[in-house]
């Protein structure tokens, strides 16, 4: 049967709007401490042991992988946002049982404007998969000129020069950031194997960290 014009990228903001729903309203569920080792381990070798900084994670969820980092550095500041409020007061009062002082975590959507956005490193673990393109041009757009150093993320990323996209996936993150970044990053992109999807040429997942090149020359 022939798809009638515009259904396919209908079905999917419908789809992306479900899912965005659902994170937002879901109970939280078991509270689990340990955050994937891998991903702490890309996140320290990138801050270069520095003592100093601020970090944003998008989609922190509970701050689980703050919660760990801020052990490991006092003097640093980190802001963790997510839709999903459940989890957000629950990482509050978590943070606040263990005398963390330095974490904030605040319940908005990457897209809100309302916050300072401003910070030395931005992060993200397989969140941004529930942005439109158009979202994801926008949300890029906007917070790369703030960042002062670097940028880590950990996303399922498309490896076609195609337009269209399923909604479980990302856009073409690697094309995307450097486009906005305008040879101010340098770029590393590493692609892993998620199952189900490496069995699949088109998609994959990837590590992308994006360095500051002249980080003195940072807003």
């Amino acid at each position: 049967m022939k798809q009638l014009p515009g259904v396919g990228p209908l079905i999917n903001m419908l789809l992306r709007l479900a899912r965005s729903l659902f994170w937002k309203y879901r109970p939280v569920g078991v509270l689990q401490d340990e955050p994937p080792e891998e991903f702490l381990r890309f996140i320290s070798d990138h801050l270069n042991d520095r003592s100093e900084f601020t970090l944003i994670e998008v989609g922190a969820g509970d701050g689980r992988t703050l919660r760990r980092l801020a052990l490991q550095y006092p003097a640093a500041r980190f802001i963790g946002i997510d839709i999903q409020r459940a989890a957000v007061l629950a990482g509050i009062a978590r943070a606040s049982a263990l005398g963390i002082k330095n974490i904030d975590l605040k319940c908005v959507s990457c897209l809100d404007d309302t916050i300072e956005w401003a910070c030395d490193f931005l992060i993200s673990r397989t969140s941004l998969i529930y942005l439109s393109r158009e979202q994801t041009e926008e949300f890029f757009r906007k917070r790369i000129p703030k960042i002062r150093q670097g940028m880590l993320f950990e996303e399922i990323i498309s490896l076609t020069g195609q337009t269209q996209r399923s909604h479980f996936f990302a856009h073409p993150l690697p094309e995307i950031i450097e486009r906005f970044s305008e040879g101010n990053f340098l770029a590393n992109v590493t692609f892993l194997d998620y199952i189900p999807w490496k069995a699949e040429s088109r998609w994959s997942g990837a590590k992308l960290s994006f360095t500051r090149i002249d980080a003195s020359k940072s807003p």
